[in-house]
């Protein structure tokens, strides 16, 4: 035999409120039973004639339980009087797990109709009964509210002074006035400490990896001091992949700045704003107390722009009194901030871009940005990285430098004689070939001709990756010339005409010609007596005697 056990004090509880007129559904709500269990005792309780608030108090447990239920086997727990009600032997019935099939239906959004199939499927397989599908969604969804009401509550995070700061972007963009006049549309970077609630703010033309850094630089020269760590959102530029409950993967270039900076990254994690909150809420005072305040129309810089939003937070934000301690937040700054964190050491890091992974290839010239850089050539076949700031390109390769260039801009490449095999070395010097820009405006010094600097500064400039070797051909022909002249007057008339792309050979041809040229007149000139100064030789017979008269009569 087996049942369920009912209390005496249950089946009072609902006959008192049945008695003082209460509806079923209200009694049962009260009792903690079902409405159709409360319907078949309010049946039970008038064929007993237990009807009145007087009648009831009066009737002991036995009576109640044996009026409800006259099958029942009376027991007693202590002070309690439970009647067991008997049943037939059958299948035992499975509960199902309510609260963990409600995780699964809001973390893994799986349907109530699929877990209801599961479950009955379970229940098939143990030879068990199942609930109804009624009573499995109720219990389902009463375990999510459970879990809702217990998520409700709120834990507040101590954030200690000098820890951390907090990166992010205010969404949309501003419209300014640029320095040329135009319209630009810049976007808010905005970093606070949670501690003191400090903040900084500033404009940046996009949301790039270098705006970024750029904006993190100028934040912590403005405060004088270093967190300990940096908690941005996971904006691209900080941030590359961020999978949820596992480690980011960081932009190179913005993890080797805050390196450099000895800042730690902490990215907040996916969709959680609340966990970066302080930066949050900054933006939020930013909209509503600078944004209206801003001079959109007169034409400035970027950098003054920048300069004037932070005197906007600085008065509106930083130094208006909060109302919960009655203090500022730039007092709290000063006073427990900046003691408790790391001292800022001299400028601020410059900002280098990464190239990662660069392969060397037989040549030994790495392009980056559109130009080639040497590396030493025991290093082809294997892999570098590059970093690039705003005047240099260094290579690196598992953390020791390899190579250091200065910034070209346009193609080209930049070959260094130190990094040639000695094979290379041996032919470049004896095909007089000039690798670099100050290689060729020396040997243009050396060989002491305005015209051909002019030439060769002018070929450099056109950014060609055959530029250098022009110029050293041209160099080459102009020292093993006689007539320098000749060649002077050639490359100033191509100069003049903008022909500076003209090719070596006819370049040869035309210093020939001019030499020819000069050669020719230089004899015609011996030849007609004529002096240098262009004025004809006369004999001696025909020059006048100083103070003689011109004599008309003389025939010619």
């Amino acid at each position: 035999m087996q049942g369920k056990t009912v209390s005496a004090e249950l089946i009072r509880k609902a006959a008192m409120l049945l008695a003082s007129g209460r509806n079923f559904t209200f009694a049962a709500e009260c009792a903690g039973t079902a409405r159709s269990t409360v319907s078949r005792m309010a049946r039970a309780l008038k064929r007993a004639g237990l009807t009145t608030v007087s009648a009831v108090e009066t009737a002991s447990d036995e009576k109640l339980i044996k009026a409800v239920y006259p099958t029942a086997l009376i027991t007693r727990s202590g002070a309690c009087v439970y009647g067991l009600i008997a049943r037939a032997a059958g299948k035992r019935r499975r509960e199902p797990d309510a609260p963990k099939l409600a995780l699964r239906h809001r973390e893994e959004r799986v349907q109530l109709q699929v877990l209801f199939e599961e479950y009955e499927r379970e229940c098939a397989e143990a030879g068990e009964n199942a609930v109804s599908r009624a009573v499995f969604y109720r219990r389902v969804r009463a375990a999510g509210a459970e879990i809702d009401r217990q998520a409700g509550a709120t834990y507040t995070v101590r954030h200690g002074y000098g820890d951390e700061v907090q990166i992010d972007y205010i969404g949309g963009t501003v419209k300014m006035t640029m320095e040329d006049g135009k319209t630009a549309e810049l976007t808010v970077c905005t970093l606070a400490w949670p501690a003191s609630g400090y903040v900084f703010a500033a404009f940046v033309r996009k949301m790039t990896t270098r705006d970024t850094c750029g904006a993190l630089g100028a934040a912590y020269a403005h405060f004088g001091c270093v967190s300990r760590a940096l908690v941005p959102d996971n904006a691209k530029s900080m941030v590359i992949y961020h999978p949820r409950g596992k480690a980011a993967e960081l932009q190179p270039s913005f993890e080797n700045y805050c390196d450099r900076l000895g800042v730690s990254v902490m990215p907040a994690p996916p969709r959680a704003p609340q966990c970066k909150s302080c930066v949050e809420y900054s933006n939020h005072l930013i909209r509503v107390r600078v944004y209206p305040r801003l001079d959109r129309e007169t034409p400035r810089t970027l950098e003054q722009h920048s300069e004037i939003l932070q005197q906007l937070v600085m008065e509106h934000i930083n130094r208006t009194v909060m109302r919960k301690n009655g203090r500022t937040r730039e007092e709290l700054f000063l006073l427990y901030e900046k003691p408790a964190a790391r001292p800022l050491r001299g400028p601020v890091p410059e900002y280098r871009e990464l190239v990662l992974g660069l392969l060397v290839p037989s040549c030994y010239i790495v392009k980056v940005k559109g130009h080639g850089y040497s590396v030493p050539a025991e290093l082809i076949g294997t892999r570098v990285d590059a970093s690039v700031s705003a005047s240099s390109v260094r290579f690196t390769q598992h953390g020791r430098v390899v190579a250091v260039h200065t910034l070209k801009e346009g193609p080209g490449d930049t070959v260094l004689p130190e990094h040639m095999p000695e094979a290379h070395r041996a032919y470049a010097s004896r095909a007089g070939r000039f690798e670099t820009d100050e290689e060729v405006f020396a040997e243009c010094g050396r060989l002491g001709s305005e015209p051909l600097k002019r030439w060769c500064s002018v070929r450099l400039s056109r950014g060609d990756s055959q530029r250098h070797v022009a110029c050293s051909a041209l160099l080459r022909s102009y020292a093993r010339t006689l007539n320098t002249g000749a060649c002077d007057r050639v490359l100033t008339r191509l100069c003049d005409e903008g022909r500076v792309k003209t090719r070596q050979s006819e370049i040869d041809r035309l210093f020939a010609e001019e030499a020819a040229h000069e050669e020719k007149r230089g004899q015609e000139q011996a030849e007609g007596g004529a002096f240098a100064d262009g004025t004809a030789d006369e004999e001696p017979g025909d020059v006048l005697a100083a103070g003689e008269p011109f004599n008309d009569d003389i025939p010619f």
